[in-house]
């Protein structure tokens, strides 16, 4: 049965009870490795100015930013103007 509030889900989740195959799979220990992280801020624009990297910082997925990449809020889009077009 689903839970019909989050507290009721946390409390499953924190009874090990199963809540489907999102919810019962582990986040594997690599995820976490701090080999995984910058050791300096990395910002995905080329010689970016002050403005550009507070954008970054702010705008970008968590996702990278917790690996000390910053980068635009959809980094993965693909670019469409008329030089790239794809067959």
């Amino acid at each position: 049965m689903r839970p019909q509030t989050l507290a009721e889900a946390i409390e499953r989740i924190e009874k090990r009870k199963p809540q489907g195959a999102m919810l019962v799979g582990r986040v594997p220990h690599w995820v976490c490795d701090p080999a995984r992280r910058l050791d300096h801020p990395w910002f995905t624009a080329a010689d970016p100015s002050d403005a550009m990297r507070e954008y970054l910082t702010c705008s970008g997925p968590a996702e990278f930013a917790s690996g000390n990449i910053f980068t635009e809020e959809r980094p993965l889009r693909r670019a469409r103007y008329p030089g790239n077009r794809t067959p």
